[in-house]
C-alpha cells in the first residue's frame, strides 16, 4: 500500500513509498499517490515566515490539526464550515479594522506630504527651506506607519494561508463527491459562440506562454486600454512583451504560494465557484478548464472561471471570480459592472462577448469573508459601447503587434530610435550651470557667468546663432577650462542601496561613499550594511535581491543608518565636498528623508551636488545611454561588481576622475576602451568585494 505523509505540525512530507515511517495521529494518510498529489499544498505551513501570525503558534497548530481531521474524514461541508469560522473569528476581523484604520491614517499623513512639497516649490526661500525640513519630519512618520501596516499585513497572510489551504481542499473534495454521484456540471464541448477549443494548458508552462502570446486574452484588455492608471505603462509593458515572446517565464509568480495574492486567488477558486452554486440552485453552474480562441477573430483568447448553461447545456451565462483584499477598489453590488475594478470589468464583458454570451456574474470574496455578487446583462446600452470600443483597441493593438513580430522575425530591433543627447537639445543656460557649478566646484552665478560669456562670444564671432554641433562644442570648452588638479574640494562620491525606491517607504541598507581627491585618488571613506528594525524586514522586506544582492543575515547586527554616529559620520563626509552621485536624484530623496542636517546643510549651501548621469548625457552625447554602465565604460573603467553601494561609488568616481582629466588635457570627449586584462582585474577586484560583504 502506498502511503503518503504531511506532518502537519512541521510542513515536511514524506515521499510515495512503502516503508511505513513512525508518525503522528495528525499526519495525513492516502492509499494513492494521486490523492497525495491533491493535497500537497499542505507542505505549505501558516506561521512559518518570519512575520508570524495573528494568532500563536499554538492556536495555528491546534487549527493545523483540525484540518487534517477534516480532511481525513473527507469532511468537505465541515472544511466549509473551518473557512467561515476562521474568516468570522474577531482576533481576524480585529486585525482587519486595524489595517483599515492604518491605511486611513497613511492616507491622511500623505496629503499632509503633498501641501508640504507644494510648499517646497514656492519662490520664498525661506518658505521652501522650512517646507524641506518639515518634509523630513513627515516622511518618517509615513514610513513608521508603512511598515507597520505592512507588518500587519503580512501576519494576516500569514493567516490565510490556512484559510485556503482549507477552501482547496473543500473544493477537491466536493468536486470528487460530485463525480462521483454523477452530479458534477463540466462544459467539454469544442466551440462556444465564436470560440472554439484550444486545448488545457497547465499554467506558466511553455505551452500556456505560447498559447498566451497567440492572442489576447481578457486579463490583458485592460492593460491594452490602460485602464489602470498607476500601473499603465508597466501593465502596457507586460502584455506586449508577453505577445512579442520577449517575457520571461522565470519572472512569473509562483502561483502556488498561498501567502500571496495570487496563490490564494487560485486556491479559493473552485471553492467560490461551488459557492455561487450553491446560493444559486436555479442554475446551472458549469466547470470549464478549456482554454479558447476565435474562429472569426482568432487572436480572441478566453478563459472562463465557469459557464452558467440553459436547460439543453448551452452555455448563456460566464462566472467570472476574483479575490481580493481591498475593499475600497469596489463598489456596491447594486452598481453591477459599475462597482467592479475597471480591469475585471473589461475581462468578463471579453469573455462574455466572445462567447456569444447573455449575461453574467462577477463573484468576489474579499479579505476571505465579504462575498459579492456583481450581475450584468450583455444587452444594455452602455455595455455595447463599451464592447465597441474594446475591439477598436484590441484590433488596433494586435496589428501593431503583428508588424513588430514581422521586424522580429526580420532581425530587426524594435528599440526606439536613440534619443539625442548633449547639451545643444536644452539651450537652458541654468540647467548646463547647475552641472557646471557642481563638475568645477564654483558657484552656481560664476559658472552661469561663464557659459553665457563663452557661446555670446561664439555667437558674436560668427554673428549668427549656433548650430546644434557648435553649441555642444562651445559647452564642452567650458567644462574643459577646469583643471581637476587646483580643485579646492574633494568630490563625494555616493551610492545607496535601499529596500524599496521610495524614500517614503524604503529604508537605506547599505552605502559606500568613495572620495575623489584633487591628486586624482580615489579612496573609499565610509562602507556599510545598514540593519533595520525585524517589523521592517518582515512586513517590507529587503527589495529586490537580484539587484542589490542583500540578505537579512548580511545586514543582521550592523549599524543602523538610523544611529546617530552613523549619520553624523556621512553627513559630515557630504558637506566635506561636493556630493556626487549617479542619477543623484535618487540618494539625495533618500538623504532628505532620512539623514537629519541634511537638507538644512542644503538650505545653507553647505553641500552642492554633481549628477554623473547627467554628465553622460551633456559630455557624452555618443553613448548608448545615461547609465552608470555607459559612464564607467566609456570612460575606461569596467563595470564589475554591480550594485554593491561601495563598488559603485568607486567606478563612478574613477570614470569621473578620468573624464575630468581626459577633457581637460585633450578639450574633448573620447570613449576609451576596455582592455581584457583590466577587466579580468577588476573582476577578481569584485569578486573579493562581494566576498567581503
Amino acid at each position: 500500500m502506498t502511503k503518503f505523509h504531511v506532518n502537519v505540525a512541521t510542513g515536511h512530507s514524506g515521499k510515495y513509498t512503502a516503508d511505513v515511517r513512525p508518525h503522528s495521529e495528525y499526519d495525513l494518510l492516502f492509499e494513492t499517490s494521486e490523492k497525495a498529489e491533491q493535497f500537497s499544498f499542505l507542505t505549505q505551513v501558516a506561521g512559518s515566515k518570519p512575520a508570524g501570525s495573528i494568532v500563536t503558534a499554538d492556536e495555528t497548530l491546534e487549527a493545523q490539526k483540525e484540518l487534517a481531521r477534516l480532511i481525513q474524514l473527507q469532511d468537505y461541508n465541515g472544511l466549509r464550515a473551518f473557512v467561515t469560522a476562521r474568516a468570522d473569528a474577531p482576533i481576524y476581523r480585529e486585525a482587519l479594522a486595524k489595517r483599515k484604520e492604518l491605511k486611513r491614517e497613511l492616507d491622511l499623513i500623505g496629503a499632509r506630504l503633498e501641501k508640504i512639497r507644494a510648499r517646497t516649490k514656492v519662490v520664498s526661500t525661506s518658505v521652501a527651506a522650512k517646507a524641506r525640513v518639515e518634509d523630513r519630519k513627515v516622511s518618517l512618520e509615513f514610513r513608521r506607519k508603512y511598515e507597520a501596516l505592512r507588518f500587519l499585513w503580512a501576519k494576516l497572510d500569514d493567516y490565510r494561508v490556512l484559510t485556503a489551504q482549507a477552501a482547496l481542499a473543500s473544493s477537491i473534495l466536493q468536486e470528487d463527491f460530485e463525480r462521483a454521484a454523477g452530479i458534477y456540471l463540466e462544459y467539454t464541448k469544442n466551440s462556444i459562440g465564436d470560440l472554439e477549443a484550444l486545448g488545457e494548458y497547465e499554467s506558466n508552462s511553455p505551452e500556456w506562454h505560447a498559447a498566451r502570446a497567440a492572442g489576447i486574452g481578457g486579463s490583458d484588455v485592460g492593460s491594452i486600454m490602460r485602464v489602470e492608471k498607476e500601473w499603465a505603462s508597466i501593465n502596457f509593458a507586460r502584455v506586449v512583451n508577453s505577445k512579442l515572446g520577449l517575457e520571461d517565464p522565470s519572472n512569473n509568480f509562483d502561483r502556488s504560494d498561498l501567502r500571496t495574492g495570487i496563490g490564494r486567488g487560485n486556491a479559493w477558486e473552485e471553492y467560490i465557484r461551488q459557492t455561487v452554486a450553491l446560493k444559486h440552485p436555479e442554475l446551472r453552474i458549469a466547470f470549464c478548464k478549456t482554454s479558447w480562441h476565435g474562429t472569426e477573430v482568432s487572436y480572441r483568447h478566453a478563459n472562463f472561471d465557469g459557464l452558467i448553461l440553459d436547460e439543453n447545456g448551452v452555455p448563456e451565462g460566464v462566472i467570472e471570480i476574483k479575490t481580493g483584499s481591498d475593499a475600497s477598489k469596489w463598489g456596491a453590488v447594486e452598481l453591477g459592472l459599475d462597482g467592479v475594478p475597471a480591469g475585471y470589468r473589461k475581462q468578463t464583458l471579453w469573455y462574455a462577448m466572445n462567447g456569444g454570451l447573455k449575461y453574467g456574474k462577477i463573484v468576489a470574496i474579499i479579505d476571505d469573508h465579504d462575498y459579492r455578487e456583481y450581475s450584468f446583462s450583455m444587452d444594455e446600452p452602455s455595455i455595447q459601447a463599451e464592447l465597441e470600443e474594446m475591439i477598436a483597441a484590441t484590433d488596433s493593438f494586435w496589428v501593431e503587434m503583428q508588424s513588430k513580430r514581422a521586424k522580429l522575425e526580420a532581425g530587426e530591433s524594435l528599440t526606439r530610435k536613440r534619443i539625442r543627447r548633449g547639451m545643444q537639445m536644452t539651450h537652458d543656460y541654468d540647467k548646463i550651470a547647475e552641472v557646471y557649478s557642481g563638475y568645477a566646484g564654483i558657484s552656481f552665478d560664476e559658472a552661469k557667468a561663464r557659459l553665457v560669456n563663452t557661446i555670446e562670444a561664439e555667437k558674436a564671432a560668427k554673428g549668427r546663432l549656433l548650430t546644434e554641433i557648435e553649441f555642444q562644442k562651445s559647452a564642452v570648452a567650458v567644462f574643459a577650462q577646469h583643471n581637476p588638479a587646483e580643485r579646492a574640494r574633494p568630490l563625494i562620491g555616493v551610492d545607496l542601496e535601499t529596500t524599496t525606491t521610495s524614500p517614503r517607504t524604503g529604508r537605506i541598507i547599505e552605502t559606500g561613499i568613495a572620495r575623489l581627491n584633487p591628486n586624482g585618488v580615489t579612496e573609499v571613506v565610509y562602507s556599510s550594511m545598514h540593519d533595520i528594525p525585524e517589523e521592517a524586514k518582515a512586513g517590507v522586506g529587503l527589495g529586490q535581491y537580484e539587484i542589490h544582492r542583500i540578505t537579512a543575515d548580511m545586514i543582521s547586527g550592523t549599524p543602523s543608518f538610523d544611529e546617530p554616529a552613523e549619520q553624523e559620520k556621512i553627513l559630515n563626509f557630504l558637506k566635506s565636498g561636493t556630493l556626487v552621485a549617479h542619477n543623484a536624484g535618487f540618494e539625495d530623496r533618500f538623504f532628505c528623508a532620512n539623514l537629519p542636517g541634511y537638507v538644512e546643510a542644503k538650505n545653507s549651501g553647505e553641500i552642492t551636488i554633481l549628477d554623473t548621469r547627467k554628465l553622460t548625457s551633456f559630455l557624452m552625447p555618443k553613448s548608448d545611454d545615461s547609465s552608470l554602465q555607459s559612464f564607467a565604460e566609456d570612460n575606461g573603467i569596467p563595470y564589475e561588481g554591480a550594485h554593491a553601494a561601495t563598488a559603485d561609488a568607486v567606478m563612478m568616481m574613477k570614470a569621473l576622475e578620468r573624464l575630468q582629466s581626459s577633457l581637460y588635457q585633450t578639450k574633448t570627449f573620447k570613449a576609451k576602451r576596455i582592455t581584457d586584462a583590466s577587466r579580468l582585474r577588476a573582476k577578481k577586484v569584485a569578486l573579493k568585494s562581494d566576498l567581503e560583504r
